[in-house]
């Protein structure tokens, strides 16, 4: 066993080895992939930033904390990389990954080194070095003149593995309520205080409503909102809040359905000036009423009015020089962070879909600053949190995981992934002892505002609640139904005649970029098998046109029985104003018995914007009647 002076010894050396180290900011350049996709998206793209590998200051002593960080960081962005370009198919050219590498050449206590590159990480597929100033310039890559300009057509997939912490933002000293007069109303014993926490009982309901809470400064001062932590119990279901000075009433009420379900709920509002705030709770619950403790609250901040225009800043930790700059600290050099308002402005004139995904521990704080339109944001935690293994639960849903599509279509959306993920994380909680309670969050509806699974605010079935657009986006491109007309009278024949072959057409016009399939309503006739198999082709412009795909079925493959039969064509791009036409080719020569296939069609004109087409003397001459039939057909697309 080694002794404490050997174990010293050898820190000392590999700290020292650490600093005369030279960590390069220049870019790194993206070596060549042996891995070329043949069909990648091109209009898909991802930024992968790995932050720096220790937390607290205290950790970077401790160089196997930082190694089990490194290891866990490194495999979380290749899993991710993985999962972007195999699952989803994003071009290795569109994925853009940021990590900083640490010298492989520390000598541990067991004779070996810190700092190993897992297998998985293919270290080639990093692009720039991990630093706030080249995830700027990746991130201006994507803005309005940029080298890949993207539009409302394009998606950036923004994951961010790093370590974060919070505090108040520009140096907030925030105005604490006097606790030594804090009262319930009328009541003074149902008032108490523990650790700092204001908590109260509420009797006394008046319209459902409680009496009270009363909140004081030492004196009147100027404010302009404030911050709440309150938790509620059972069955209140509102927060309603009244500033006073002097016993008059200067604002409000202002209130909240819903609650701030421990953690920080702000409010910013004009500056008036204060000197009490009263809080009521709203119960819905006749008949038990207050008697009994159900809500309180935590704490209860007021912003005043000289202080920065910011509530809370998060920031998430940037490897800057790494753990030397741990060292800088010390001296008096602080390590780079990536605060909310910084990625938040890094971002700001980036027109495509973004999607975050956001790791870091207090990831929650960044959601006020980069919510808006067209933005969907999953956070690790809320701002005030801390949280552990969430990203792994998000990935592996996304990662195709069949217990995470819980409308069973076949797909995993991003709101799929989240409440499978935040319900992974209640469970390991309730499962594991000593486990501090985190709540992943998700924002998708632009009121900066993220909202967890258990919470009002979550409702992906409602418009404008939160993972109601999240539920509808993917990272794939969904098939969907493009066109149907289900209605069949009878069935044209597509079989050998004396006086000529039989088959038929149906023109239509997509209204997806891609077509991907078909179906049509088929059948087989006779008491024999046809001589022939069924040929069906997809072409343009008309049934003898350019031909884009051909599929073949036996007569073994169709039932003598009416049904929908699948066409899985190549994945065709439309070409705008172009008519596509699913073409069953008429018996070939030499067949000799009438027995074959029949088609589905309806009486009348069932679809707008195709024709029913037929032949009669095996495919020299097609004829169309617009108005007179349809075809039995879907076609599907993205």
């Amino acid at each position: 066993m080694r002794n404490k002076k050997t174990i010293i010894i050898l820190t000392v050396i590999a700290l020292a080895l650490l600093l005369t180290t030279t960590f390069s900011s220049s870019i790194a350049i993206r070596t060549e992939r042996q891995d070329d996709r043949s069909n990648p998206i091109d209009n898909k793209y991802a930024v992968i930033f790995v932050g720096r590998y220790f937390g607290a200051l205290y950790q970077w002593t401790n160089l196997s904390w930082i190694q089990q960080y490194y290891t866990w960081y490194l495999n979380d962005a290749a899993k991710m990389y993985l999962m972007l370009r195999d699952t989803y198919e994003y071009s290795e050219d569109n994925i853009f990954l940021l990590v900083r590498l640490l010298p492989d050449n520390i000598p541990n206590p067991d004779g070996d080194s810190y700092f190993q590159v897992p297998d998985i990480f293919d270290t080639s597929w990093i692009d720039y070095t991990a630093s706030e100033e080249n995830l700027e310039m990746v991130l201006n890559k994507f803005k309005p003149g940029g080298e890949k300009e993207l539009t409302l057509d394009d998606s950036l997939y923004v994951t961010i593995i790093d370590h974060g912490g919070n505090y108040g933002g520009g140096g907030i000293n925030w105005l604490t309520p006097y606790q030594g007069i804090d009262t319930a109303w009328e009541n003074e014993a149902n008032a108490f205080d523990n650790d700092l926490d204001t908590k109260a009982k509420y009797d006394y309901p008046n319209d459902g409503w409680s009496a009270p809470l009363k909140l004081a400064l030492a004196s009147p001062t100027s404010v302009k909102g404030f911050r709440i932590n309150a938790n509620n119990r059972e069955k209140f279901d509102k927060l309603k809040l009244e500033f006073y000075n002097n016993d008059i009433l200067v604002l409000g009420p202002i209130e909240f359905s819903g609650w701030p379900e421990d953690s920080w709920k702000n409010y910013r509002f004009d500056d008036c000036i204060v000197d009490e705030v009263r809080i009521k709770f709203h119960e819905n619950d006749p008949v038990f009423g207050f008697g009994i403790l159900k809500a309180f609250v935590n704490e209860f901040d007021f912003w005043p009015s000289s202080e920065p225009d910011d509530f809370i800043n998060s920031y998430f930790g940037c490897p800057f020089n790494s753990i030397p700059a741990a060292l800088l600290t010390i001296f008096g050099i602080d390590v780079e962070k990536l605060h909310d308002y910084e990625l938040a402005n890094y971002v700001s004139e980036i027109n495509a879909n973004i999607i975050y995904v956001l790791q870091p521990c207090c990831s929650g704080g960044f959601i006020d600053d980069l919510s808006g339109p067209n933005r969907i944001i999953c956070t690790s935690c809320r701002g005030s949190q801390t949280a552990d293994g969430w990203i792994g639960a998000f990935r592996e849903a996304l990662n195709e995981d069949v217990y995470a599509d819980y409308d069973n279509n076949g797909y995993i959306s991003i709101q799929e992934a989240y409440e499978y993920s935040a319900l992974y994380v209640i469970d390991y909680i309730d499962t594991h002892d000593g486990c501090k309670e985190y709540n992943p969050l998700i924002d998708d509806n632009s009121d900066e505002i993220g909202h967890h699974v258990t919470e009002t605010g979550y409702n992906p079935d409602l418009p404008g609640f939160d993972g109601y657009i999240a539920d509808a986006t993917y990272l794939n491109n969904v098939e969907v139904l493009d066109i149907e007309q289900l209605m069949s009278d009878r069935g044209l024949p597509i079989r050998y005649a004396a006086d000529g072959s039989w088959s038929g057409a149906q023109s239509f016009t997509p209204t997806v970029d891609k077509i991907t399939k078909a179906e049509i309503y088929i059948r087989k006739f006779g008491y024999i098998d046809p001589e022939f198999d069924l040929v069906v082709e997809l072409r343009t412009d008309d049934p003898q046109g350019n031909l884009i795909d051909t599929l073949t079925f036996i007569p073994e493959e169709i039932s003598s029985s009416w049904e929908w039969i699948t066409l899985d064509f190549s994945d065709v791009t439309v070409t705008s104003g172009t008519e596509y036409f699913i073409v069953c080719q008429p018996a070939p020569s030499g067949v000799t018995t009438s027995f074959g296939y029949e088609w589905g069609f309806a009486f009348g004109n069932q679809y707008d914007d195709g024709a029913f087409w037929f032949t009669r003397d095996g495919g020299g001459l097609w004829r169309d009647l617009p108005t007179s039939y349809e075809f039995t057909f879907k076609t599907y697309g993205y």
